[in-house]
């Protein structure tokens, strides 16, 4: 059973006595997890909850809850639970894997200590004995030795930035990413952007940051749609979209879509390209959805438009080709 499961099932079972439950999340409800990406899916996915959150009075006396103390994320739900009044123990120099840094991170299995501990009825178990389980691990100070929640967040998103930069694939030889750096734009903002304003959102999957789960973010809309202006004298050789991948709903969204070029001559938008096989494509798992032109194509704008009423939400986006001395 889950850490969060765990809690509520003493809201079912009287004859529970004691919960350990480690990192658990406060609540999966819209309101409360759209700031957690790891997470924030499970209140679009599951249209039906029994309940707004985990913490429940039942459970509250008889619940030790660790956390680590580096994932700033984390430390939001461990706030929850601290003023619902449960006893919240940190685990000093780890984020949310704490099980297996208390079991692999030094010559002694903290891990197994604890277990025991939670698992003889003849003694109490309180947050005295989790802290002699844990040793030197345990710390009063919620926010690590970063110094403050705003370093940690930082600290985390570095490290997963340079983690995604890695999964990224090789670009194609001869040839530079055109989309790198330049003006963008998408049909609309939402409350899941990154931006308020669409020319901000856009920008964030051709930028150096990458972000996760996606890049930019739409307003659910007929036909919603990214465009980017690479300039005058750019030959594209090769297109690629790195897909939202964190579940398989928010994956399909993104299967069918037209790429289109502007065309000055005649003042509108001319595809060139339409996926509408209904397959959804993969991104960072090394499987991202790869157009290559049997020649390059002279293209000023280029426009991605989604085929369907939807969300539209991609990871990362990038334009393979030549700038030309015209």
């Amino acid at each position: 059973m889950g850490a969060s499961g765990s809690i509520i099932f003493s809201k079912y079972n009287k004859n529970i006595n004691r919960i350990l439950a480690i990192a658990p999340q406060y609540s999966v409800s819209n309101e409360f997890i759209e700031y957690d990406w790891r997470f924030n899916y499970a209140g679009n996915y599951f249209t039906k909850q029994n309940f707004y959150k985990f913490a429940c009075k039942e459970a509250k006396n008889k619940t030790q809850i660790l956390f680590g103390d580096s994932d700033w994320l984390d430390l939001v739900h461990a706030g929850m639970f601290s003023l619902e009044g449960f006893s919240i123990t940190y685990v000093s120099g780890t984020n949310h894997f704490v099980p297996a840094y208390l079991k692999k991170n030094s010559n002694i299995n903290h891990l197994h200590i604890l277990l025991e501990n939670f698992l003889d009825f003849s003694k109490d178990f309180s947050k005295d004995s989790v802290i002699k389980s844990i040793g030197n691990y345990y710390t009063s100070n919620p926010i690590g030795e970063k110094g403050d929640l705003k370093n940690v967040r930082n600290q985390r998103f570095k490290e997963n930035n340079e983690e995604l930069k890695n999964k990224i694939l090789q670009a194609p030889h001869g040839y530079t990413d055109l989309a790198y750096g330049k003006l963008t734009n998408q049909s609309s903002a939402s409350q899941w952007s990154g931006s308020i304003f669409s020319l901000i959102d856009s920008m964030r999957v051709v930028g150096d940051n990458f972000f996760h789960p996606y890049g930019f973010h739409t307003e659910r809309e007929e036909n919603p749609w990214w465009s980017i202006e690479l300039g005058h004298n750019s030959l594209v050789k090769e297109i690629r979209i790195y897909n939202r991948i964190d579940n398989e709903e928010m994956k399909e969204r993104g299967s069918n879509f037209s790429i289109e070029q502007y065309s000055e001559e005649d003042n509108k938008w001319i595809e060139f390209y339409k996926k509408n096989d209904n397959i959804p494509f993969g991104g960072i798992d090394g499987n991202p959805f790869i157009l290559i032109m049997d020649e390059p194509i002279l293209i000023n704008k280029l426009r991605i438009r989604l085929l369907s009423f939807n969300y539209m939400h991609f990871q990362r986006i990038e334009i393979f080709g030549n700038e030309i001395c015209l």
